[in-house]
């Protein structure tokens, strides 16, 4: 009875010893031990935090090194030390021997900050970010913007200067697109706040204009250094006017026309390449030369250059035709010479410098004519005063003979 009392004795006081002793979590976890209910740390305030903006540190799983150095940090926090205000969890990292907030993840909000320990959105980065795979922006919102992208730039602040840009999956009365919307610091009401750029859900793309009717439709002057239309021959572009439409058709003459709506009239043809290659026609579509009108040319003034003008015609060694010559050529020719006939005319035209020149050539061989004949008057007139002169005499001379007769009858 004694050594049984004893056995129990023994058992009590190494049972008590064994309950006594509470082991710790790294004891639990390198025997192996698992548990299925919730490791809860108790709450501890700290009012002296290692991180920045005054929270209040509740709890926090801390990493060490093998020489109790601290690596990196899970807290829970409260703002400010109230827990009416925001709270939530901060990663830490050891930076330079200090643990520097990485990752903030706020209660109350929801925000998650990257950078940042004051996220003021859903996900909120103080840096530059990179995602090897999509990012959506999805807001249900047909009246409006949907979903969007916006770009800041907090540098631009004169007023105009877009600080803000905006691109917009719009719907609704805002037309089924992709659009890019542009503001400056003021905002809308009293500053920049316009779409500069819009890509139609039907393919349009529209400078200047939230609703393109055409696959380019720009509100406003363009510039393009080389604009290139269609690959094939038929292919132009249309100005849409009161009076009808205008385009332009690169065809098989190698060519632009310029026709009416229906293309049933060509106002104007230019060659770029073939036979009429640097011609343009105006009423006419096979233009004979570097400029062929169809019509009347109005016109303030027309300069022609020309070589081989007639000034040699007064040269001394210059052979200037004898009249009989020119009589007996317009006999049988019937116009004068070098001068295109009217048949030349009607079948080859007229060049307007060519005949210019020779014009020219037979105005200074007239000229040359009055000369001569000038010449020729001077001399008659010469003559003609001799003669007034000798009959002068003469008549003098007669009427003294006279005068000496009737004094001998009278005798």
């Amino acid at each position: 009875m004694k050594k049984t009392i004893s056995l129990l004795a023994v058992t009590t006081l190494i049972c008590n010893y064994a309950f006594s002793q509470t082991p710790t979590l790294q004891e639990v976890t390198s025997q192996g031990n698992i548990t299925s209910k919730p490791i809860i740390l108790n709450s501890t305030f700290n009012s002296n935090p290692n991180n920045t903006g005054g929270d209040a540190i509740y709890n926090s799983i801390d990493f060490l090194s093998g020489f109790n150095i601290p690596i990196a940090s899970i807290q829970s926090f409260v703002s400010n030390g109230h827990f009416q205000d925001r709270g939530g969890l901060k990663f830490y990292t050891n930076s330079n021997g200090t643990l520097t907030p990485k990752l903030t993840i706020e209660d109350g909000t929801g925000n998650v900050g990257l950078g940042t320990t004051t996220p003021a959105y859903k996900l909120d980065i103080n840096g530059s970010a990179i995602a090897h795979g999509e990012l959506i922006s999805s807001i249900d919102d047909l009246g409006g913007g949907g979903g969007r992208i916006t770009l800041v730039n907090p540098g631009k602040t004169e007023a105009g200067a877009a600080s803000t840009w905006r691109i917009f999956n719009m719907g609704g009365s805002y037309n089924n697109s992709l659009q890019f919307w542009a503001y400056d610091n003021a905002g809308c009401g009293s500053g920049l706040c316009e779409n500069k750029f819009t890509i139609s859900d039907n393919g349009n793309v529209g400078v200047g204009t939230m609703n393109p009717a055409y696959k380019m439709d720009v509100n406003g002057t363009g510039r393009f250094g080389i604009a290139k239309i269609g690959s094939g021959i038929e292919q132009g572009f249309y100005q849409d006017a009161s009076n009808g439409a205008y385009r332009s058709l690169n065809n098989g003459d190698n060519g632009f026309y310029f026709q009416d709506n229906g293309g049933a009239n060509t106002s104007m043809f230019i060659g770029l390449f073939g036979p009429f290659s640097g011609r343009v026609g105006i009423g006419t579509i096979r233009p004979q030369s570097e400029l062929a009108v169809k019509g009347t040319i109005t016109s303030m003034k027309v300069k022609v250059t020309q070589t081989g003008w007639p000034d040699y015609v007064f040269d001394s060694s210059y052979q200037l035709p004898s009249l009989p010559q020119i009589e007996t050529f317009i006999h049988q020719n019937k116009h004068l010479p070098e001068v295109p006939s009217a048949t030349e005319v009607k079948t080859n035209g007229l060049d307007l410098g060519d005949n210019q020149a020779i014009l020219l050539k037979k105005i200074e061989e007239l000229t040359l004519y009055i000369i001569q004949q000038n010449k020729q008057i001077d001399q008659q007139n010469k003559q003609i005063n001799q003669q007034n002169t000798q009959l002068i005499l003469q008549k003098k001379q007669m009427e003294q003979i006279e005068g000496r007769l009737q004094k001998l009858e009278t005798r």
